[in-house]
């Protein structure tokens, strides 16, 4: 994987999570204490920072290096919102009740 592909499949992972942040990308950067222009090459993929702000980016948005580092498909960011949805609802009886409902949702994609 060359530079640009690496700094490109961060850029495209950070705006995923500060989508699911639900704050815009400027208040993001003031909450990280990050000049907002350099915030702005990170999620555009002309840079990536260095294992600290990895490390502070990772703990902000409640991920791991990897969840912001790595390239991921659709399947993956699905089951990420599951599992954060997961332990934010401790009742199992719900959770169960919401697999099993994904499981019919993939079983039938024409009644979506």
């Amino acid at each position: 994987m060359t530079d640009l592909q690496q700094r490109k499949i961060f850029g495209e992972n950070l705006n995923y999570f500060i989508t699911l942040k639900g704050k815009p990308q400027g208040e993001v950067a003031d909450d990280l204490d990050v000049p907002r222009t350099t915030f702005n090459t990170w999620c555009v993929g002309k840079v990536i920072p260095g294992m600290r702000m990895l490390c502070v980016l990772a703990d902000y948005f409640d991920c791991t290096i990897s969840d912001l580092v790595n390239k991921h498909g659709e399947a993956y960011n699905e089951q990420y919102q599951f599992r954060k949805l997961a332990e934010q609802e401790h009742d199992v009886q719900f959770l169960r009740r919401m697999l099993a409902y994904a499981k019919f949702l993939k079983s039938n994609p024409e009644d979506n």
